[in-house]
Protein backbone atom coordinates (compact mmCIF):
# COMPACT_ATOMS: atom_id res chain seq x y z
CA UNK A 1 0.00 0.00 0.00
CA UNK A 2 2.87 2.44 0.81
CA UNK A 3 4.43 1.11 -2.57
CA UNK A 4 1.08 2.33 -4.48
CA UNK A 5 0.92 5.61 -2.49
CA UNK A 6 4.36 6.67 -4.06
CA UNK A 7 3.58 5.95 -7.30
CA UNK A 8 0.32 7.67 -7.00
CA UNK A 9 2.29 10.68 -5.25
CA UNK A 10 4.88 10.58 -8.23
CA UNK A 11 2.11 10.92 -10.78
CA UNK A 12 0.39 13.66 -9.53
CA UNK A 13 3.50 15.82 -9.06
CA UNK A 14 4.40 15.10 -13.07
CA UNK A 15 1.22 16.15 -13.45
CA UNK A 16 1.64 19.27 -11.58
CA UNK A 17 4.67 20.15 -13.32
CA UNK A 18 3.51 19.21 -16.54
CA UNK A 19 0.26 21.30 -15.89
CA UNK A 20 2.32 24.59 -14.73
CA UNK A 21 4.58 23.93 -17.97
CA UNK A 22 1.24 23.84 -20.07
CA UNK A 23 -0.44 27.27 -18.11
CA UNK A 24 2.87 28.93 -18.62
CA UNK A 25 2.92 28.00 -22.37
CA UNK A 26 -0.60 29.14 -22.92
CA UNK A 27 -0.17 32.21 -21.14
CA UNK A 28 2.47 33.05 -23.49
CA UNK A 29 0.76 31.73 -26.67
CA UNK A 30 -2.46 34.04 -24.88
CA UNK A 31 -0.30 36.84 -25.13
CA UNK A 32 1.37 36.66 -28.62
CA UNK A 33 -1.98 36.33 -29.66
CA UNK A 34 -2.74 39.82 -27.93
CA UNK A 35 -0.39 41.51 -29.70
CA UNK A 36 -0.60 39.78 -32.70
CA UNK A 37 -4.38 41.16 -32.56
CA UNK A 38 -3.36 44.84 -32.03
CA UNK A 39 -0.86 44.72 -35.08
CA UNK A 40 -3.42 43.58 -37.00
CA UNK A 41 -5.46 46.42 -35.71
CA UNK A 42 -3.19 49.00 -36.22
CA UNK A 43 -3.04 47.63 -39.93
CA UNK A 44 -6.24 47.80 -40.54
CA UNK A 45 -6.64 51.23 -39.73
CA UNK A 46 -3.71 52.23 -41.63
CA UNK A 47 -5.34 50.26 -44.52
CA UNK A 48 -8.82 51.79 -44.33
CA UNK A 49 -7.17 55.46 -44.51
CA UNK A 50 -5.65 54.85 -46.76
CA UNK A 51 -8.04 53.10 -48.91
CA UNK A 52 -10.93 55.87 -47.99
CA UNK A 53 -8.48 58.81 -48.55
CA UNK A 54 -7.21 57.55 -52.45
CA UNK A 55 -9.22 59.01 -55.58
CA UNK A 56 -8.34 56.11 -57.42
CA UNK A 57 -11.11 53.47 -57.28
CA UNK A 58 -9.52 50.15 -55.25
CA UNK A 59 -11.14 46.79 -56.42
CA UNK A 60 -10.43 43.56 -55.16
CA UNK A 61 -11.49 40.45 -56.77
CA UNK A 62 -11.37 36.84 -55.76
CA UNK A 63 -10.10 34.00 -57.84
CA UNK A 64 -13.18 33.80 -59.69
CA UNK A 65 -13.73 37.27 -60.20
CA UNK A 66 -16.36 38.11 -57.80
CA UNK A 67 -15.60 41.66 -55.69
CA UNK A 68 -14.72 41.23 -52.12
CA UNK A 69 -13.84 44.77 -51.43
CA UNK A 70 -14.05 48.34 -52.69
CA UNK A 71 -13.06 51.72 -51.25
CA UNK A 72 -15.21 54.80 -51.46
CA UNK A 73 -13.73 56.03 -54.58
CA UNK A 74 -14.51 52.45 -56.56
CA UNK A 75 -18.30 53.17 -55.08
CA UNK A 76 -18.49 56.36 -56.46
CA UNK A 77 -16.97 55.45 -60.15
CA UNK A 78 -19.04 52.22 -60.23
CA UNK A 79 -22.14 53.99 -59.24
CA UNK A 80 -23.26 51.37 -56.22
CA UNK A 81 -22.71 51.30 -52.42
CA UNK A 82 -20.69 48.46 -50.86
CA UNK A 83 -23.39 45.73 -50.27
CA UNK A 84 -24.51 46.20 -54.23
CA UNK A 85 -20.69 45.56 -55.09
CA UNK A 86 -19.82 42.78 -52.95
CA UNK A 87 -20.05 39.29 -54.39
CA UNK A 88 -21.15 40.43 -58.45
CA UNK A 89 -18.32 40.32 -61.15
CA UNK A 90 -16.74 44.00 -62.36
CA UNK A 91 -18.47 43.39 -65.46
CA UNK A 92 -21.62 42.45 -64.38
CA UNK A 93 -21.63 46.11 -63.06
CA UNK A 94 -19.88 48.53 -65.62
CA UNK A 95 -18.98 46.93 -68.72
CA UNK A 96 -15.29 48.24 -69.37
CA UNK A 97 -14.06 48.67 -72.74
CA UNK A 98 -10.15 48.62 -73.47
CA UNK A 99 -8.23 51.18 -75.65
CA UNK A 100 -4.46 50.67 -76.42
CA UNK A 101 -1.50 49.23 -74.25
CA UNK A 102 -1.04 49.67 -71.09
CA UNK A 103 1.88 52.61 -69.80
CA UNK A 104 4.58 52.88 -67.86
CA UNK A 105 2.96 52.64 -64.78
CA UNK A 106 0.68 49.23 -66.13
CA UNK A 107 -2.30 51.23 -66.95
CA UNK A 108 -4.43 51.05 -69.68
CA UNK A 109 -6.90 53.32 -71.15
CA UNK A 110 -10.72 52.21 -71.61
CA UNK A 111 -14.07 53.80 -70.95
CA UNK A 112 -16.61 53.15 -68.96
CA UNK A 113 -20.07 52.88 -69.91
CA UNK A 114 -22.84 54.56 -68.32
CA UNK A 115 -26.88 53.42 -68.49
CA UNK A 116 -27.06 56.65 -69.71
CA UNK A 117 -25.29 55.44 -73.40
CA UNK A 118 -22.56 57.72 -72.61
CA UNK A 119 -19.11 56.99 -71.08
CA UNK A 120 -16.30 58.65 -69.55
CA UNK A 121 -12.56 57.74 -69.76
CA UNK A 122 -10.65 55.89 -67.19
CA UNK A 123 -7.23 54.14 -66.78
CA UNK A 124 -7.71 50.61 -65.44
CA UNK A 125 -4.44 48.63 -64.22
CA UNK A 126 -4.99 44.98 -62.94
CA UNK A 127 -2.46 43.55 -60.79
CA UNK A 128 -2.52 39.72 -60.06
CA UNK A 129 -2.62 38.44 -56.03
CA UNK A 130 -1.10 34.98 -55.89
CA UNK A 131 -0.50 34.29 -52.49
CA UNK A 132 0.12 30.50 -52.50
CA UNK A 133 0.80 30.68 -48.47
CA UNK A 134 -2.89 31.78 -47.67
CA UNK A 135 -4.40 30.42 -50.87
CA UNK A 136 -5.75 33.29 -51.52
CA UNK A 137 -5.96 34.00 -55.88
CA UNK A 138 -7.68 36.98 -57.62
CA UNK A 139 -6.51 40.69 -59.00
CA UNK A 140 -6.73 44.31 -57.46
CA UNK A 141 -7.98 46.30 -59.97
CA UNK A 142 -7.17 50.47 -59.43
CA UNK A 143 -9.73 52.72 -61.97
CA UNK A 144 -8.56 56.34 -62.30
CA UNK A 145 -11.02 58.76 -63.67
CA UNK A 146 -9.50 60.84 -66.58
CA UNK A 147 -12.35 62.63 -66.99
CA UNK A 148 -15.12 64.18 -64.97
CA UNK A 149 -17.10 64.67 -67.44
CA UNK A 150 -18.85 61.98 -69.38
CA UNK A 151 -18.12 61.64 -73.15
CA UNK A 152 -19.85 60.02 -75.77
CA UNK A 153 -18.29 56.92 -76.76
CA UNK A 154 -15.93 56.35 -79.47
CA UNK A 155 -14.97 53.74 -82.01
CA UNK A 156 -15.42 49.93 -81.34
CA UNK A 157 -12.97 48.37 -78.67
CA UNK A 158 -12.18 44.97 -77.31
CA UNK A 159 -14.51 43.73 -73.71
CA UNK A 160 -12.08 43.41 -70.96
CA UNK A 161 -12.49 39.66 -69.13
CA UNK A 162 -12.97 39.99 -65.93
Amino acid sequence: MIRAIAVDGLALAALAVASGWLAQKLEGAQQELFRTNAAMDRLSAVHAALATGLECGVVVLDGVGQIRSANPAAQRILGCPTQELLGRRLTSLVPLLLRGQPDAGGFQDCEQRLPSGQSRKLHIRRVPLDNSATGFGGEVVVLQELSAEPIVAGAAALSLPL
